[in-house]
């Protein structure tokens, strides 16, 4: 099974709402996005309609941006338009920034295979894809400190590049083909920057077992046909 974004993915602050798109074997995957003027945030949890998500590559610096990435399976997507709630262990100066994307055909049992998170007054970041990971996905953001420049992305399709208030943030996906390649977000700025991605994998192809036939069973009866004299 090949993993594939659906839908239209949506841009909201911290308690907004968000509805998932229909398919099958889906993850919802979150770009959690934060600045503070004084140090980054640690993202303690995201909650999904009430549930909570698993986060990963979750980087906080003394730059203070913060970027993670969480997700939430299928059995805990809920439907309908639900809020999408980031809760850090201080609540940043400007409210969080969340990009949310519905795929599907994913992995529902140990999804992700790889993770990163970065930071620093850096002009780019890069990350290599594992190329094993055929049919897979990954989905990446990055936060800037200022709000003026954008994002270019290599071998990832932007989807959003946002100018807030106090700073610039950006994501972008990825559907893996097996091939090795390294994913660059690039301000071509050496701002102080924040960064992070996560590969899933696609769920496993489920092939028919082998068919049983249960034949009939027959009776054979022999008839004595022999003349006696």
């Amino acid at each position: 099974m090949t993993a594939a974004l659906v839908g239209t993915p949506v841009a909201i602050d911290s308690g907004g709402t968000y509805t998932a798109e229909s398919g099958s074997n889906r993850i919802v995957a979150f770009v959690v996005m934060a600045e503070d003027s004084t140090t980054a945030r640690t993202l303690n949890s995201l909650s999904f309609g009430g549930d909570s998500a698993t986060v990963v590559a979750n980087q906080a610096s003394g730059t203070r941006m913060t970027v993670a990435i969480a997700y939430v399976l299928e059995a805990n997507i809920p439907s309908g338009a639900q809020t999408v709630t980031a809760t850090f262990n201080t609540a940043p100066n400007e409210t969080a920034r969340i990009h949310c994307y519905t795929f599907s055909g994913c992995a529902q049992s140990s999804p992700v295979t790889s993770s990163v998170g970065q930071t620093g007054a850096v002009a780019s970041f890069t990350q290599t894809l594992d190329p094993t990971i055929v049919n897979g996905f990954l989905v990446a953001g990055a936060i800037a400190a200022v709000n003026s420049t954008g994002y270019t992305w290599t071998n990832a399709a932007e989807v959003f590049d946002e100018a807030l208030t106090n700073s610039r943030t950006s994501s972008a996906y990825l559907l893996i083909d097996g091939t090795t390649e390294q994913i660059v977000a690039n301000r071509g700025s050496t701002t102080s920057q924040g960064f992070a991605a996560a590969a899933f994998a696609p769920a496993s192809a489920v092939l028919p077992g082998p068919s049983i036939i249960v034949a009939p069973r027959r009776q054979v009866f022999v008839i004595d046909k022999t003349i006696q004299h």
